[in-house]
């Protein structure tokens, strides 16, 4: 597949609506930060607009549609801050799998866990004293935060990201939006997440539909190619996605429309 900059949604209205209409079971999967809810400074103050959990909401409660979440946060955190017990959740990137008949978590990921304590104590030193920056410890992997930094404090994250990188070759270095990801260094990622949910499903990738907004998302959307649904949310001059939306507001509208199609 080649990375290309899609059309908007609307624009592929009538063929989305032929085939998301017509499957009789539907996987409707999605990331959480910037897709679900937009993008905040500090993470514990991310929300979903009302209309996004209400449209989810519905589908969820419809037979023959699941409705899933796949974060980059931790599993519980997710699972709290979307608050759909029927939904399947995927934490940290899909190291973590809940619900569904699902209950999995990476068996190296969590034989990793010493290793990943130690880090936050080294970044948690290393960064003392810099504002803004602080290391938010998901259990299976660690984020470090540095969006409130100011310019002439990043030199400083940088230093300590690079230094907790070689101090710990088990775990493999990520880049995000104003942030560093530290997870261990196993072959895992959103994409085999969502395989495994579809076969733990029973599902084909014709009958799912994934949307996400940064570059651990484009791994899910090789995994469906042309055969599923994959919506890209933001402005992407390159991504595997075959259909483009705004913003998390206008995914909102994208579900809003898909609830009316499937609950007529």
């Amino acid at each position: 597949m080649k990375a290309m900059t899609p059309p908007h949604w609307t624009e592929r209205r009538e063929e989305l609506a032929a085939r998301l209409g017509r499957v009789p079971r539907l996987l409707v999967a999605t990331d959480f930060d910037g897709t679900l809810a937009p993008i905040c400074s500090r993470p514990q103050d991310v929300a979903m607009p009302p209309g996004a959990k209400a449209s989810l909401e519905a589908l969820a409660k419809q037979p023959g549609v699941r409705v899933a979440v796949l974060s980059g946060r931790a599993l519980a955190e997710v699972a709290g801050l979307v608050g759909l017990p029927k939904a399947v959740y995927a934490g940290n990137h899909g190291l973590e799998i809940k619900g569904g008949g699902i209950d999995w978590v990476h068996p190296q990921a969590l034989a990793c866990r010493p290793r990943l304590d130690a880090a936050v104590g080294f970044l948690e030193e290393k960064l003392q004293g810099t504002e803004g920056a602080f290391v938010e410890h998901k259990q299976l992997s660690l984020s470090l935060h540095y969006r409130l930094v100011a310019d002439h404090d990043l030199p400083r994250v940088e230093e300590a990201a690079m230094l907790c990188a070689a101090a710990f070759p088990e775990l493999r270095r990520h880049g995000g939006k104003k942030v560093v990801e530290f997870r261990p260094d196993v072959p895992w990622h959103k994409g085999y997440a969502l395989k495994r949910l579809l076969k733990g499903l029973g599902l084909p990738t014709a009958a799912a539909l994934y949307a996400g907004d940064d570059a651990t998302d484009e791994d899910a959307f090789a995994v469906l190619g042309d055969s599923g649904i994959t919506l890209h949310v933001g402005e992407n001059p390159g991504t595997l996605a075959r259909c483009r939306l705004r913003s998390p507001e206008d995914y909102a509208e994208f579900l809003e429309w898909l609830r009316r199609l499937r609950i007529p």
